[in-house]
């Protein structure tokens, strides 16, 4: 499977991503075959984006009507008013995308941990793709924006499966628990590497569920993922983050197209390298300009442009500015995205998939 490698630009990405909402071609037909796609990072993958205020602001509603989109019935935005004025909680989600979820902030440790699964939480649990997915409660990542793009090419019988499995603040280079799996790591501790630890018997907990419990096959079609922040300034991420990736590949090529892992599409995306960034510019003069050096290694290795400093007309991403500023779209801090773009950023990454034939 040779997919054409590309720099892919946010503004294009979602202009295509909205009319895939609306697009009526049929889904495939259901066969014992079920697509996954793993998504992995930090923060900004694990969720970390309000969805809705403390007080009831609707901050998703807000974006979905900005992207004239309709939000969906389907998800739970709390206190949610519909057409007739009912107030409507714990809406069932998005049942054709299903995700099994797990996380948490390293420095607090597993015991903080956010999960799908709350009584085994490293055994996963697939669910309709909702909010509070994220690091909390009132959080989210880019699963959101992905599903409502997804949903019109799967069905209830047939779902797409995501595998979340995301650690705020990690990094290659933090002390352990960090992402590298190597001896010249700083902190490198087998026994406490987050991909041995925790994202690999997670990741292997949901395909032997989609198995066993299931009866279905699952293939693996991309290893999605978003971090650097913490990395930033490194000038060895784009050997460590690739390490990582290959590292994936093939260890879980027995579930990917042909039985061979380089059939795994790799998407990655641009950490924020804005003004209000707290990286500074070492974050577009190291981390982003690996991410695309990775991105052009192979076929199916793809970046997502969203810099702030791309000059093609589109509208920039920006990160979350604080609710007691007046930002009307949802935020929490300077480190992440706003409801809006968090929302973007998850069709981007549908839309990677979508032109590259993954579902196939």
């Amino acid at each position: 499977m040779k997919l054409q490698n590309r720099l892919l630009f946010l503004g294009a990405l979602v202009a295509t991503s909205l009319v895939a909402c609306n697009n009526t071609q049929p889904a495939p037909e259901p066969d014992n075959h079920v697509n996954v796609f793993i998504l992995s990072g930090q923060s900004n993958m694990e969720g970390s984006t309000t969805y809705v205020s403390a007080s009831g602001d609707q901050w998703l509603r807000n974006a979905f009507e900005k992207l004239n989109q309709d939000y969906s019935l389907d998800l739970d935005i709390t206190p949610f008013e519909d057409a007739d004025g009912n107030i409507t909680k714990n809406a069932p989600g998005i049942p054709e995308v299903l995700t099994s979820y797990y996380g948490f902030y390293p420095p607090n440790g597993a015991s903080s941990a956010h999960a799908s699964n709350a009584e085994d939480k490293l055994a996963g649990k697939f669910m309709p793709t909702n909010v509070a997915m994220g690091s909390q409660e009132r959080f989210m990542g880019p699963e959101i924006g992905m599903s409502m793009v997804l949903k019109a090419h799967a069905t209830e019988e047939n779902p797409i499966y995501f595998i979340k499995c995301a650690f705020s603040g990690s990094g290659f280079r933090n002390s352990a628990p960090n992402w590298g799996h190597n001896s010249t790591f700083n902190g490198y501790n087998k026994d406490n590497n987050l991909y041995e630890t925790y994202f690999a018997p997670f990741v292997n907990n949901n395909l032997k569920y989609i198995e066993e419990e299931l009866g279905k096959v699952p293939v693996i079609k991309g290893f999605l993922w978003h971090q650097g922040e913490s990395d930033s300034g490194s000038n060895t991420y784009k050997d460590d983050l690739g390490s990582l990736v290959e590292r994936f590949r093939d260890e879980y090529a027995e579930y990917a197209v042909d039985g061979d892992g380089q059939n795994i599409a790799f998407v990655d995306g641009y950490i924020y390298d804005g003004p209000r960034s707290p990286y500074g510019a070492n974050t577009d003069l190291t981390v982003n300009k690996q991410k695309d050096l990775l991105a052009q290694e192979k076929d199916n290795n793809f970046v997502i442009n969203t810099s702030y400093m791309h000059e093609d007309g589109q509208e920039k991403m920006q990160l979350n500015i604080n609710p007691d500023r007046g930002d009307v779209e949802g935020g929490v801090d300077n480190y992440h995205y706003k409801t809006y773009d968090c929302v973007r950023l998850g069709m981007a990454y549908a839309n990677v998939i979508l032109d590259n034939n993954l579902l196939d």
